[in-house]
Order: structure tokens, then sequence, then C-alpha cells
């Protein structure tokens, strides 16, 4: 997942736990995998990474403030935003979980570029997540209506702007592509 964000955004945030969240989706490798935080930190190139890395690293160098890292992971884990796995090699890393995805899609939907459709043409969005995935459902409702859809029901949402493709993306980084069914039409009027 590509996320960009305005530096007064990031510097807005006063939860450490989500500074750290937006930390971690900078550093993520092609797998959607954070390994670590230091040496995600360290790999250059990447001009994305450089406002989040100068907060992150004042924050790594000093013991307390470390500690007040490790404890924002924690609470990540416990919100589900982030999980901690281990993979081949005994490799431990972290990976944002599909509500972590929804939540930091919503932070970043107002910097999206809408343009209106053009006369009688709109997208619709039509799902049934089943109530399971209740916490899902409903962050995914709030990022539809950041993104300028009108609820008809509870599980059919129309916009008249353009923004298929952060909606394909939204449901494909959220793992809600069974459930969802996404439309572009034209009114016959």
């Amino acid at each position: 997942m590509v996320v960009r964000w305005k530096k007064a955004n990031f510097m807005a945030i006063k939860s450490i736990p989500d500074k750290v969240l937006y930390v971690i989706a900078t550093i993520l490798d092609h797998n959607r995998i954070c390994y670590s935080l230091s040496i995600g930190l360290s790999v250059p190139g990447d001009p994305r990474r450089t406002k989040y890395r100068r907060w992150a690293e004042k924050m790594i160098k000093n013991k307390k403030q470390r500690q007040k890292i490790y404890n924002a992971l924690l609470r990540l884990q416990k919100r589900k935003l982030i999980e901690k796995k281990v993979f081949k090699d005994n490799a431990k890393g972290y990976v944002i979980t599909p509500i972590g995805r929804l939540l930091l899609f919503g932070k970043t939907a107002s910097d999206i570029k809408r343009k209106k459709l053009p006369q009688n043409q709109y997208i619709l969005v039509l799902f049934d997540i089943p109530e399971k995935m209740h916490a899902l459902r409903d962050i995914f409702r709030a990022n539809l209506k950041l993104l300028n859809f009108e609820k008809v029901q509870q599980s059919v949402w129309i916009c008249r702007y353009d923004v298929l493709g952060p909606v394909k993306k939204l449901i494909n980084d959220s793992n809600l592509s069974a459930y969802v069914k996404l439309l572009k039409i034209v009114d016959a009027d």
C-alpha cells in the first residue's frame, strides 16, 4: 500500500500509536511486512520516509521514548491494527491488518482528488459484510463517507464523483472483494 501524507497531517496527530502506524505503513516492503523499525528507517532513497524518519529516529535514540514506541506497538496489536508474525527463517515482523489499512485509508482520503462525473453518471457500492466483521464494515462505511458517498440504504452507497480507483484500492487492501460489488451506472433520465 502506497501511503502519502502531508507533513501537517502527520504532525497534527497527537497519539503515538497512530504515528507509529504511519511510520510502519511508510516502511513496508513489497510484501507488506515491516521487519524492523530501525532497519526500515535506515533504507535510503524514498523521500516519503524522510519526515517520519526524523520523528522515529528521535524517539528510538532516547531510552524512555523507545519504550513509548514499544508500548505503542503493543497498543496497535491490541487494537488489531497490526499483527506480529514470524516468517521463514524465524524472521519476525509486523503486518498491517485489514482494519489498520482501512484506518490508514481514512486518514489519507482527504488528499484524494475528486472530479465530478458527467451528467447522470454515478458510482454505486453494494456490500454484504458479515456481522463477525462488523468493525471492518463500520470503518468501510466511514471511508465511503469520506469519499463523498451518500447512503441509500445501510449497504448501498452512491457517489457523483469519480473515485472508482480509490474505492477499488480500498476494497482490495481491506480484503473485502468477496463482500463488495462496485458499479459505475448511468441514469436513464
